[in-house]
């Protein structure tokens, strides 16, 4: 074993593993350090792209809440028309029913008329047919 030292195998291997390192190690550096800034630029992109959408995200929120607020104002003011116009037409539903109600009274009051002249009709009528000698 004290040969195996004192051959110079052990320098060469040394010197030999120095050559290696010298010639692979700045590619492998090189290479780990790319893979990295790949990711870096990736994890960038990324946080560039969730900020862009987020701020898409409020652009829209911000529209909809906008429209949504011209939305309730077009209802509202749908509504006080339909109050406005729900008001008159019952209005008019009540002058229709009060002249309705004032017809109909008129309707009885001339029906009871129309049968008392019936009946005092038919009286005459047999008044006349006495008066001219029937029976």
């Amino acid at each position: 074993m004290n040969n195996f030292w004192e051959s110079g195998f052990p320098q060469i291997l040394t010197l030999a593993g120095l050559l290696i390192t010298a010639y692979f190690g700045p590619k492998a550096v090189a290479k780990t350090q790319g893979k990295n800034k790949v990711e870096e630029v990736k994890t960038e992109g990324d946080n560039t792209t969730e900020t862009m959408y987020i701020q898409e995200m409020k652009t829209i929120i911000s529209e909809y809440k906008e429209q949504v607020k011209g939305f309730k104002e077009e209802l509202e003011a749908v509504r006080s028309e339909f109050a406005e116009f729900k008001q008159a037409h019952e209005k008019e539903v009540k002058e229709y029913k009060e002249q309705i109600d004032f017809l109909e009274i008129q309707v009885e009051e001339r029906d009871e008329r129309i049968q008392e002249l019936e009946g005092e009709n038919e009286s005459l009528k047999n008044e006349n047919t006495i008066l001219k000698g029937g029976i």
